[in-house]
């Protein structure tokens, strides 16, 4: 009883929430939840070149646990490198899976996150669907401000997983919103994700921004643990 409480508490809490959690590389999350009694570690450095502010480094931490068949919980902890120094603020949040995937049907879940601190808050409803061997993942989000009078942000992407072999697997992604003050960035991406084991997979992938005038490119590499 006292599970079942719980597990209401932190859904009630961050039913107005979300993010996207993938499968690194990609920034698309996948309609999977963790399964039940694992957990799932991840570790990430981001490499940004930007036209107009420079060099950026960031390096995070999230931890992803299965608290039930179709009930996920995580927590990400961002560090920036350059050109300032420090932690960012934690972000929490569910995946629910409302529909598991079948012969012709897709996989639906939809994930809620919070930023600690922050009155903003998110919602990400997901789609995943495979196709012998690719797997295609559609993200469609809004991003609420949590004040009075302020606007959203609508948020979208796509991606593709192409399984080259047992170990390989190739990615690409395009990444977006709308937003009128950043002209509705968008960013491409393509990389790879290697499973070296069971428990481990390593990955890197390399991103361009569009929409803009200004040039940007992101590196990205990491690795997951799984337990």
């Amino acid at each position: 009883m006292r599970e079942v409480l719980f597990l209401w508490v932190i859904f009630i809490f961050l039913a107005t929430v979300s993010v996207s959690w993938a499968s690194r590389p990609l920034a698309t999350d996948d309609a999977g939840t963790v399964e039940q009694g694992a957990t799932e570690m991840e570790l990430s450095y981001d490499f940004v070149l930007d036209g107009d502010d420079g060099e950026e480094q960031a390096m995070g931490a999230s931890f992803k646990h299965g608290l039930t068949e179709v009930l996920d919980f995580g927590i990400a902890c961002p560090c920036e490198v350059r050109p300032q120094q420090g932690l960012g603020a934690a972000e929490v949040g569910v995946k629910f899976s409302l529909l598991r995937e079948k012969e012709h049907i897709p996989a639906l879940s939809i994930a809620f996150a919070y930023e600690l601190g922050s009155p903003e808050y998110a919602l990400n409803c997901i789609v995943t669907k495979g196709l012998r061997i690719f797997c295609i993942h559609l993200n469609l989000g809004y991003m609420a401000a949590g004040r009075v009078g302020e606007r959203g942000v609508t948020t979208y992407s796509g991606a593709v997983e192409f399984f080259a072999d047992e170990k390989l697997v190739l990615v690409g992604e395009i990444v977006g919103e709308t937003d009128t003050a950043e002209d509705n960035p968008l960013e491409v991406l393509s990389g790879a994700r290697w499973q070296a084991s069971d428990a481990l997979a390593l990955d890197l992938a390399v991103g361009a921004g569009l929409g803009d005038t200004r040039a940007r490119w992101r590196f990205t590499t990491g690795l997951t643990f799984g337990f």
